[in-house]
Protein backbone atom coordinates (compact mmCIF):
# COMPACT_ATOMS: atom_id res chain seq x y z
CA UNK A 1 0.00 0.00 0.00
CA UNK A 2 1.53 3.03 -1.04
CA UNK A 3 2.54 6.62 1.66
CA UNK A 4 -0.53 8.22 -0.30
CA UNK A 5 -2.81 5.50 0.08
CA UNK A 6 -2.39 5.40 3.59
CA UNK A 7 -2.44 8.77 4.10
CA UNK A 8 -6.09 9.35 2.16
CA UNK A 9 -7.77 6.45 4.02
CA UNK A 10 -6.35 7.81 7.25
CA UNK A 11 -7.57 11.20 6.37
CA UNK A 12 -11.08 9.93 5.55
CA UNK A 13 -11.17 8.06 8.72
CA UNK A 14 -10.35 11.05 10.63
CA UNK A 15 -12.81 13.19 8.56
CA UNK A 16 -15.74 10.44 9.57
CA UNK A 17 -14.99 10.74 13.45
CA UNK A 18 -14.87 14.42 13.33
CA UNK A 19 -18.70 14.46 11.66
CA UNK A 20 -21.27 15.53 14.17
CA UNK A 21 -24.52 13.37 13.53
CA UNK A 22 -26.73 15.75 11.76
CA UNK A 23 -23.38 15.06 8.98
CA UNK A 24 -24.11 11.00 9.08
CA UNK A 25 -26.92 9.65 7.00
CA UNK A 26 -28.02 6.85 9.57
CA UNK A 27 -31.46 6.81 8.57
CA UNK A 28 -31.29 4.74 5.66
CA UNK A 29 -29.58 1.78 7.14
CA UNK A 30 -32.26 2.31 10.43
CA UNK A 31 -34.29 1.47 7.86
CA UNK A 32 -32.95 -1.34 6.47
CA UNK A 33 -32.81 -3.19 10.02
CA UNK A 34 -36.87 -2.07 10.91
CA UNK A 35 -37.73 -3.42 7.31
CA UNK A 36 -35.97 -6.51 7.34
CA UNK A 37 -33.37 -5.60 4.90
CA UNK A 38 -30.10 -5.82 6.39
CA UNK A 39 -28.07 -8.52 3.88
CA UNK A 40 -27.06 -12.14 5.57
CA UNK A 41 -24.55 -11.57 3.49
CA UNK A 42 -20.90 -10.11 5.36
CA UNK A 43 -18.24 -8.24 4.02
CA UNK A 44 -16.28 -7.84 7.15
CA UNK A 45 -16.24 -8.79 10.51
CA UNK A 46 -14.53 -6.86 13.70
CA UNK A 47 -13.99 -8.18 17.26
CA UNK A 48 -14.45 -6.11 20.84
CA UNK A 49 -12.41 -7.07 23.90
CA UNK A 50 -14.82 -9.02 25.36
CA UNK A 51 -15.21 -10.71 22.43
CA UNK A 52 -12.19 -11.87 22.10
CA UNK A 53 -12.50 -12.62 25.59
CA UNK A 54 -15.58 -15.03 25.06
CA UNK A 55 -13.61 -16.46 22.14
CA UNK A 56 -10.99 -17.73 24.45
CA UNK A 57 -13.19 -19.45 26.37
CA UNK A 58 -15.10 -21.13 23.96
CA UNK A 59 -14.33 -25.03 23.29
CA UNK A 60 -11.66 -25.41 20.66
CA UNK A 61 -14.01 -26.84 18.68
CA UNK A 62 -16.46 -23.96 18.60
CA UNK A 63 -13.81 -21.89 18.09
CA UNK A 64 -12.45 -23.63 14.62
CA UNK A 65 -15.63 -23.77 13.71
CA UNK A 66 -16.40 -20.17 13.83
CA UNK A 67 -13.25 -18.85 12.17
CA UNK A 68 -13.51 -22.11 9.70
CA UNK A 69 -16.98 -20.73 8.59
CA UNK A 70 -15.72 -16.97 8.62
CA UNK A 71 -12.78 -18.06 6.22
CA UNK A 72 -15.47 -20.52 4.17
CA UNK A 73 -17.48 -17.28 3.28
CA UNK A 74 -14.27 -15.40 2.68
CA UNK A 75 -15.35 -12.95 5.40
CA UNK A 76 -12.03 -10.57 6.31
CA UNK A 77 -11.58 -11.16 9.93
CA UNK A 78 -10.61 -7.49 11.54
CA UNK A 79 -9.07 -6.96 14.71
CA UNK A 80 -8.31 -3.15 16.58
CA UNK A 81 -4.94 -2.98 17.89
CA UNK A 82 -7.05 -1.30 20.60
CA UNK A 83 -8.89 -4.69 21.60
CA UNK A 84 -5.42 -6.59 21.31
CA UNK A 85 -3.84 -4.34 24.02
CA UNK A 86 -6.72 -4.26 25.93
CA UNK A 87 -7.07 -8.21 25.89
CA UNK A 88 -3.28 -8.21 27.19
CA UNK A 89 -3.59 -5.44 29.32
CA UNK A 90 -5.82 -7.37 31.61
CA UNK A 91 -4.93 -10.31 31.01
CA UNK A 92 -4.95 -12.52 34.46
CA UNK A 93 -5.13 -9.22 36.51
CA UNK A 94 -8.06 -8.92 38.34
CA UNK A 95 -8.57 -7.72 42.22
CA UNK A 96 -9.34 -10.28 45.18
CA UNK A 97 -12.82 -8.32 46.03
CA UNK A 98 -14.21 -8.77 42.95
CA UNK A 99 -15.04 -12.34 44.05
CA UNK A 100 -18.02 -11.18 45.74
CA UNK A 101 -19.51 -8.62 43.62
CA UNK A 102 -21.59 -11.30 41.85
CA UNK A 103 -23.59 -12.76 44.86
CA UNK A 104 -23.43 -9.04 46.40
CA UNK A 105 -24.87 -7.10 43.39
CA UNK A 106 -27.84 -10.39 42.81
CA UNK A 107 -28.58 -9.56 45.92
CA UNK A 108 -28.96 -6.07 45.63
CA UNK A 109 -30.72 -6.65 42.17
CA UNK A 110 -33.55 -8.81 43.99
CA UNK A 111 -34.02 -5.92 46.06
CA UNK A 112 -34.43 -3.65 43.96
CA UNK A 113 -36.84 -5.42 42.00
CA UNK A 114 -39.17 -5.76 44.63
CA UNK A 115 -39.37 -1.53 44.90
CA UNK A 116 -40.81 -1.43 41.56
CA UNK A 117 -41.85 -3.93 38.23
CA UNK A 118 -41.56 -1.47 35.53
CA UNK A 119 -40.04 -2.54 31.90
CA UNK A 120 -37.40 0.29 32.34
CA UNK A 121 -36.54 -1.02 35.71
CA UNK A 122 -35.77 -4.79 34.23
CA UNK A 123 -33.70 -3.22 31.42
CA UNK A 124 -31.23 -2.10 33.77
CA UNK A 125 -31.45 -5.10 35.75
CA UNK A 126 -30.45 -6.99 32.70
CA UNK A 127 -27.75 -4.94 31.77
CA UNK A 128 -26.54 -5.56 35.55
CA UNK A 129 -26.74 -9.06 35.46
CA UNK A 130 -25.02 -9.19 31.77
CA UNK A 131 -22.29 -7.46 33.50
CA UNK A 132 -21.77 -9.27 36.43
CA UNK A 133 -21.64 -12.17 34.44
CA UNK A 134 -18.96 -11.04 32.44
CA UNK A 135 -17.22 -9.82 35.56
CA UNK A 136 -17.48 -13.50 37.16
CA UNK A 137 -16.12 -15.00 33.69
CA UNK A 138 -12.83 -12.84 34.19
CA UNK A 139 -12.78 -14.16 37.92
CA UNK A 140 -12.41 -17.44 36.71
CA UNK A 141 -10.15 -16.34 34.07
CA UNK A 142 -7.85 -15.53 36.56
CA UNK A 143 -7.73 -18.22 38.54
CA UNK A 144 -7.25 -20.83 35.29
CA UNK A 145 -3.58 -21.80 35.35
CA UNK A 146 -4.03 -22.80 31.47
CA UNK A 147 -5.63 -18.79 31.00
CA UNK A 148 -1.87 -18.29 28.66
CA UNK A 149 -1.74 -21.35 26.99
CA UNK A 150 -5.21 -21.08 25.97
CA UNK A 151 -4.60 -17.39 24.20
CA UNK A 152 -1.63 -18.13 22.86
CA UNK A 153 -3.52 -20.89 21.04
CA UNK A 154 -6.74 -18.05 20.24
CA UNK A 155 -4.58 -15.64 18.86
CA UNK A 156 -2.46 -18.60 16.75
CA UNK A 157 -5.45 -19.52 15.21
CA UNK A 158 -6.78 -16.06 14.89
CA UNK A 159 -4.11 -13.82 13.19
CA UNK A 160 -2.88 -15.61 10.39
CA UNK A 161 -6.39 -14.57 8.82
CA UNK A 162 -6.89 -11.19 10.49
CA UNK A 163 -6.27 -7.67 9.55
CA UNK A 164 -4.79 -5.59 12.65
CA UNK A 165 -5.76 -1.91 12.43
CA UNK A 166 -4.31 0.99 14.37
CA UNK A 167 -5.11 4.44 13.91
CA UNK A 168 -1.91 6.83 15.00
CA UNK A 169 -3.47 8.43 18.50
CA UNK A 170 -1.91 11.54 17.77
CA UNK A 171 -4.43 12.14 14.47
CA UNK A 172 -7.75 10.75 16.78
CA UNK A 173 -6.66 11.73 20.69
CA UNK A 174 -8.10 14.97 20.77
CA UNK A 175 -11.57 13.57 18.83
CA UNK A 176 -12.32 11.39 21.16
CA UNK A 177 -12.57 13.64 24.20
CA UNK A 178 -14.38 15.75 22.32
CA UNK A 179 -16.69 13.21 21.17
CA UNK A 180 -16.79 11.86 25.20
CA UNK A 181 -17.53 14.88 26.74
CA UNK A 182 -20.39 15.43 23.62
CA UNK A 183 -22.03 11.94 24.61
CA UNK A 184 -20.87 10.83 20.86
CA UNK A 185 -21.16 6.87 20.68
CA UNK A 186 -19.50 4.96 21.29
CA UNK A 187 -18.03 5.11 24.85
CA UNK A 188 -20.15 8.16 26.60
CA UNK A 189 -21.33 5.10 28.89
CA UNK A 190 -17.84 4.60 30.27
CA UNK A 191 -17.98 8.26 32.16
CA UNK A 192 -17.30 6.17 35.40
CA UNK A 193 -14.27 5.47 34.07
CA UNK A 194 -10.80 7.06 35.21
CA UNK A 195 -8.91 4.90 33.05
CA UNK A 196 -9.11 4.38 29.62
CA UNK A 197 -12.36 5.92 29.11
CA UNK A 198 -11.85 6.09 25.33
CA UNK A 199 -10.90 2.65 24.87
CA UNK A 200 -14.45 2.15 23.15
CA UNK A 201 -13.78 4.98 20.57
CA UNK A 202 -10.35 3.77 19.50
CA UNK A 203 -11.16 0.24 19.49
CA UNK A 204 -14.19 1.81 16.99
CA UNK A 205 -11.67 4.11 15.17
CA UNK A 206 -9.42 1.09 14.57
CA UNK A 207 -11.94 -1.27 13.45
CA UNK A 208 -13.24 1.63 10.97
CA UNK A 209 -9.62 1.96 9.53
CA UNK A 210 -9.70 -1.38 9.29
CA UNK A 211 -12.78 -1.31 6.85
CA UNK A 212 -10.85 1.09 4.71
CA UNK A 213 -7.71 -0.68 4.35
CA UNK A 214 -9.45 -3.66 3.19
CA UNK A 215 -10.45 -1.91 -0.05
CA UNK A 216 -14.36 -3.20 -0.12
CA UNK A 217 -15.65 -3.72 -3.31
CA UNK A 218 -18.28 -0.61 -3.89
CA UNK A 219 -20.22 -2.46 -6.07
CA UNK A 220 -20.87 -4.55 -3.70
CA UNK A 221 -22.37 -2.39 -1.44
CA UNK A 222 -25.72 -2.81 -1.56
CA UNK A 223 -25.38 -6.82 -1.07
CA UNK A 224 -23.59 -7.12 2.03
CA UNK A 225 -23.29 -6.23 5.76
CA UNK A 226 -20.56 -5.00 8.26
CA UNK A 227 -20.23 -6.96 11.42
CA UNK A 228 -19.41 -5.88 14.85
CA UNK A 229 -19.03 -8.20 17.97
CA UNK A 230 -19.48 -7.05 21.35
CA UNK A 231 -20.64 -8.37 24.67
CA UNK A 232 -21.06 -4.91 25.85
CA UNK A 233 -24.79 -4.21 26.28
CA UNK A 234 -24.77 -0.58 27.45
CA UNK A 235 -26.84 2.11 25.38
CA UNK A 236 -23.35 3.62 23.34
CA UNK A 237 -23.39 0.51 21.33
CA UNK A 238 -27.00 -0.62 20.82
CA UNK A 239 -30.17 1.50 20.69
CA UNK A 240 -33.69 -0.41 20.54
CA UNK A 241 -31.65 -3.55 19.61
CA UNK A 242 -30.11 -1.97 16.43
CA UNK A 243 -26.53 -0.05 16.51
CA UNK A 244 -26.60 3.24 17.60
CA UNK A 245 -27.56 5.92 14.53
CA UNK A 246 -23.94 7.19 14.94
CA UNK A 247 -22.43 4.10 14.34
CA UNK A 248 -24.87 3.20 11.73
CA UNK A 249 -23.78 6.34 10.14
CA UNK A 250 -20.28 6.30 10.06
CA UNK A 251 -20.14 3.05 8.59
CA UNK A 252 -22.76 4.13 5.98
CA UNK A 253 -20.81 6.94 4.94
CA UNK A 254 -16.98 4.87 4.86
CA UNK A 255 -18.56 1.66 3.13
CA UNK A 256 -22.11 2.61 1.80
CA UNK A 257 -23.21 -0.69 3.94
CA UNK A 258 -25.21 -1.58 6.71
CA UNK A 259 -23.70 -2.19 10.55
CA UNK A 260 -25.23 -5.27 12.25
CA UNK A 261 -23.67 -5.61 15.73
CA UNK A 262 -23.79 -9.21 17.08
CA UNK A 263 -23.43 -10.57 21.05
CA UNK A 264 -20.37 -13.74 20.85
CA UNK A 265 -23.37 -15.97 21.67
CA UNK A 266 -25.33 -14.51 18.55
CA UNK A 267 -22.54 -15.14 16.34
CA UNK A 268 -21.88 -19.04 17.65
CA UNK A 269 -25.35 -19.68 17.28
CA UNK A 270 -25.20 -17.91 13.97
CA UNK A 271 -22.08 -20.25 12.12
CA UNK A 272 -22.67 -23.42 14.16
CA UNK A 273 -26.58 -23.99 13.76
Amino acid sequence: MSDSSTSGKLESVVNCLSRNIGELNWLEPIKLHTENGVSSKWAAIGFDTNALKQLRRFPPATRTSILTYLQSQSVPIIVPAQAVQEYWNNHGIFTRDVQNIESDTRKLAAKYEKLTTGSASRAKLEAMAAQVTSLADDVADSQNPHLLRESVELWSSLLPDALVSHVPRQEIFSIGESRFASGVAPGFADDSKKANRLGDFLVWADFLYGLMELDLNSDEAEKSTIVFVTDDAKEDWMTSRIPHPTLLGEVFLLTGRPLLILKMEELRRLVTA
